[in-house]
């Protein structure tokens, strides 16, 4: 009996690592069970099959996120925080987060979660106990302890990010500016506006990542790009197949190579087009009649389709979703693809540039956003949209969101 409980129990663990540190899509029974020392049917003696054993792998890495965080909050229970400490206790978390197996097993299960038809259950207890957790720390505070679900939204998409830049001097620096700006509001007004030198630093452009589509693309590269992307889209960056694109682009799987020089560079230029598709004119301000929303009642009816799962026809609804899922991917993955990094540290650095620039013509005069200011609501919009599919929440739901966000965080 006590054999069986320790194969049970290692074959928990390693379906944990397994699935953090090679991603769930990846996941192999059989790799499993020979990390834990056993044979296949083991596996199916114990729990049934592989659902049951992500079920199981779940609990028990929820298990772990509770250890954590009651240690965290412990080590930091007898701190009075102000706005600067506080901003910087949330960048230590992401940042301790970043090296941790169990946070990114989360990550994985998060952003992944339609690939498991049990994940939104154990999600809404993972989100829920951290939620309390930031509850808890902003009572220690001056600051409006309703941010605690704004930081926990905010925290599900950082973390992914951190999974891939934690170790560039330049992503902390940026780190530490937007969880300034998340919280500032919530303290006081003195807090703000923000200086965002850092954000402006990078956002001048990044030597690291050349934009794409090459200005030379011919129509045959242009047609295999967009069949690539909208598998990105719909079957997420693992599913992408060479052969196949090829073929539904009628032609022979050598003009990849032929068109792009490699494999990685056709894969690049795919994930950016695929994160382009669709971008509704109600948030993208390169549309010259994009439609002007006049308070923030609007803004948050016409943004709460962008973060709710397309139930309905219309093209926008869940463009936030697609976006966060196809970002949280490729941050991912890219510990095992260094090819991505690129890719990521670029996302990452212009994030919420949209929003800033549609503050200044689109949005509402009531919602007059910094730079830095922009760069935390773009992270934490795109968090609470993939919160929001794994938890399938309503459109009304999404439009209280928004609501809180802006009395909370905007303007």
């Amino acid at each position: 009996m006590r054999e069986k409980h320790r194969l049970r129990d290692a074959l928990v663990t390693e379906t944990i690592k397994a699935i953090s540190t090679q991603g769930l899509e990846s996941l192999s029974l059989r790799n499993v069970s020979m990390a834990a020392g056993c044979s296949t049917g083991v596996i199916f003696q114990n729990f049934g099959g592989k659902e049951e054993l992500i079920a199981a792998a779940m609990e028990q890495a929820l298990a772990e996120e509770k250890e954590f965080h009651t240690d965290f909050s412990d080590h930091t229970a007898a701190i009075t925080f102000h706005y600067l400490s506080f901003a910087d206790l949330i960048a230590a978390y992401i940042e301790l987060r970043a090296g941790s197996v169990h946070a990114r097993f989360w990550s994985e299960i998060l952003f992944k979660s339609s690939q498991i038809a049990i994940a939104s259950g154990y999600i809404g207890q993972w989100h829920s106990l951290r939620q309390g957790f930031w509850q808890t720390k902003l009572n220690q505070t001056s600051c409006d302890s309703a941010l605690a679900p704004i930081i926990a939204a905010y925290c599900a998409m950082e973390e992914v990010y951190a999974h891939a830049l934690v170790s560039h001097p330049e992503y902390r620096l940026l780190l530490r500016e937007s969880v300034r700006a998340l919280t500032a509001k919530g303290f006081s007004a003195k807090a703000s506006p923000q200086h965002s030198d850092i954000s402006e630093w990078l956002g001048q452009g990044s030597p690291r990542f050349q934009m794409p589509t090459k200005p030379d693309r011919n129509e045959l590269s242009h047609r295999l790009l967009d069949l690539a992307a909208k598998d990105i889209v719909s079957k997420g960056i693992g599913s992408l197949n060479q052969r196949k694109i090829a073929k539904d682009a009628k032609t022979s799987s050598s003009m990849i190579p032929y068109h792009f020089g490699n494999l990685d560079t056709f894969v690049n230029e795919a994930i950016w087009r695929a994160l382009l598709i669709n971008i509704p004119n109600e948030v993208n301000p390169a549309i010259a009649d994009g439609k002007k929303q006049k308070d923030v009642a609007e803004w948050s009816a016409v943004l709460s389709l962008l973060i709710t799962h397309p139930r309905t026809k219309v093209k926008r609804a869940g463009f936030y979703i697609n976006v966060a899922r196809i970002t949280g991917e490729v941050s991912l993955l890219a510990r095992q693809r260094l090819e991505l990094l690129p890719i990521v540290d670029h996302l990452r650095n212009f994030e919420g540039s949209g929003s800033f620039r549609a503050s200044k013509s689109i949005w509402p005069a009531e919602l007059p956003l910094d730079r830095s200011t922009a760069t935390a609501f773009g992270v934490w919009i795109k968090g609470q949209a993939v919160l929001n599919e794994a938890l399938s929440a309503t459109e009304k739901d999404s439009r209280i969101q928004l609501l809180n966000t802006a009395s909370l965080m905007l303007g």
